[in-house]
């Protein structure tokens, strides 16, 4: 750039150019301050290279060398990070609070209901052991109380279920947002050699995919540079340039639930640990089945108990050797009464020896629902263990979701302090601009008016 009054003027102008170039990128923020991922935009400014002249060496302006967006990668992963956990417990507390209502017993319909007028009906038996009216009640009460069991089983495993039909959907939408950030690595680096806002409008996209990513699984994320971003579930790069990492599913039945497990590659088994994904994973196969697996532990000390007392008993008719229960279905999905049972209630044995008006096998397994025979309980004190289990994990899942809710607000206020815009500050930045503009105007005019009174020069 030649020094002098045409110097002067190129200053001028290109000062006009860059604080222009600079409010429109401030208006820009101002006009997005409501959209969702978008990121704060600066303009960098640099020094023009010096000119050498007769009289030394002399500035040649100011350059847009060009737009940053301001982020900060810590700040990203700590507030990823949290969503992560966060979207875990939300997911858990949700099933599990309909689990826990789905057990808890407003009405007389739940299993302990159920154990109570079961045990109770065993009472009222041993107080008229020649009753055919008492024994139908027997019965009655016994089929309320497998069916109940087998109905609350069967929820359990609807869960089981439903549990792993979300986990085929959540990996279709992370193999989805995996294969977008992969294309979007590809696109970046041509888009900014073209034009710098289009690039920013891109990174910012890619950043809400990967925010996106975090709630369902737990990534970390590293810059590849120049091919973009490598994003890792655990130890294995699901994302390397353009390249994505498929989850496949393969698929298999346990104990009747269909189960499909996270592989990639083939055979590489793919853990996760925080995210919608591993609380899915984690009910699916740990939480849901320790209910289950109670729930058919409680089935079989009933079965086996109460069948040890009926089996040696006499009915009014002299037989025994009868079970109560039938002893080939010992699940709580399962439980039944036996065909004995079911097709003549003559058949309930209330009697200790073969004499009439003798209950004290009734009596005994009347006694059993408070008897200390399972597990250093009694069989209704153990079903309360099961429903407090339930309501002790639905506790631990709501504490931690109101301490992740805390967590991920604060790393969010963090984030957004640095990405977020500022309307007073955007303002004052505006102002700035302005003023640096109206500089350069006044430099342009005073060149201009000095260059008039050269040219007025005879």
């Amino acid at each position: 750039m030649p020094g002098g009054l045409m110097g002067l003027l190129q200053l001028g102008k290109r000062s006009l150019q860059a604080n222009q170039y600079a409010q429109n990128v401030v208006g820009n923020n101002i006009a997005n301050v409501n959209t969702p991922g978008y990121s704060r935009q600066r303009v960098r400014l640099t020094p023009g290279t010096t000119v050498q002249t007769p009289n030394g060496r002399l500035g040649s302006g100011v350059n847009v060398e060009g737009i940053e967006r301001m982020r900060d990668n810590f700040a990203d992963q700590i507030y990823r990070n949290s969503s992560s956990n966060l979207k875990r417990w939300e997911t858990t507390d949700l099933i599990l609070q309909r689990t826990d209502a789905a057990f808890t017993e407003e009405d007389d319909s739940g299993i302990g209901a159920m154990i109570d007028r079961f045990f109770n009906s065993w009472y009222d038996l041993s107080n008229d052991p020649e009753s055919t009216e008492s024994r139908v009640a027997v019965r009655e009460a016994g089929l309320s109380l497998t069916n109940t069991m087998n109905r609350m089983a069967r929820f359990v495993r609807d869960q089981r279920i439903d549990a792993n039909q979300q986990i085929e959907s959540v990996v279709g939408q992370v193999n989805d947002i995996l294969t977008k950030i992969a294309d979007l690595n590809t696109q970046i680096p041509s888009v900014q050699e073209l034009s710098i806002t289009r690039s920013s409008e891109l990174l910012d996209q890619r950043d809400r995919l990967i925010d996106d990513l975090a709630e369902l699984v737990d990534i970390q994320v590293s810059d590849g540079g120049k091919a973009g971003l490598n994003v890792y579930i655990g130890s294995i790069n699901m994302v390397s340039g353009g390249e994505a990492l498929p989850i496949e599913l393969e698929s298999s039945v346990i104990d009747g639930v269909p189960v499909s497990e996270l592989k990639v590659m083939g055979t590489v088994e793919l853990k996760v640990n925080s995210g919608e994904l591993a609380s899915l994973m984690e009910l699916r196969d740990e939480t849901l089945p320790g209910y289950s697996s109670q729930m058919d532990t409680l089935a079989e000390s009933v079965i086996d108990q109460v069948n040890s007392y009926h089996s040696v008993g006499y009915t009014r008719d002299g037989a025994t050797g009868l079970n109560f229960f039938d002893d080939q279905f010992v699940t709580a999905e399962s439980i039944r009464l036996s065909s004995d049972i079911l097709n003549d209630v003559n058949n309930v044995t209330a009697a200790a020896v073969d004499a009439a008006g003798d209950n004290t096998q009734a009596l005994r397994i009347a006694e059993l629902k408070d008897t200390t025979t399972l597990d250093g309980t009694s069989i209704r004190g153990f079903y309360g263990r099961i429903v407090n289990q339930i309501g002790e994990d639905g506790y631990l899942a709501e504490v931690n979701v109101h301490n992740y809710e805390i967590i991920e607000s604060q790393s969010s206020l963090q984030r957004e302090s640095i990405m977020g815009i500022s309307l007073d500050e955007e303002m004052v930045e505006m102002i700035k601009y302005e003023q640096a503009y109206q500089a350069a105007a006044r430099m342009i005019s005073t060149a201009d008016t000095m260059i008039e009174t050269l040219l007025s020069l005879k």
